[in-house]
């Protein structure tokens, strides 16, 4: 794979938001389940576990944050 280098353009950097991203971050940590599963330091099953346990919270997550929206509970972002 090619080296890239990459330079900062001075532009505000938007803040990801777990609510928004979370396909992108259920990826990225699924990525990281593989890379270690290819180290040999995860066996298969273990991570399909982990996958499982991560989309199981990202769900649970949702459902809780849905939830809070149709009650008219004020949201506040953790950031």
């Amino acid at each position: 794979m090619k080296h890239r280098e990459f330079v900062y353009a001075g532009e505000p950097v938007p803040a990801f938001d777990e609510r928004e991203c979370a396909a992108f971050f259920l990826h990225v940590q699924e990525a990281i389940l593989f890379s270690l599963e290819k180290q040999k330091l995860l066996t298969p099953s273990q991570r399909k576990r982990a996958a499982l346990l991560l989309a199981e919270n990202i769900d649970e997550n949702r459902e809780e944050f849905y939830k809070n929206i149709s009650d008219g509970c004020e949201i506040v972002d953790p950031c």
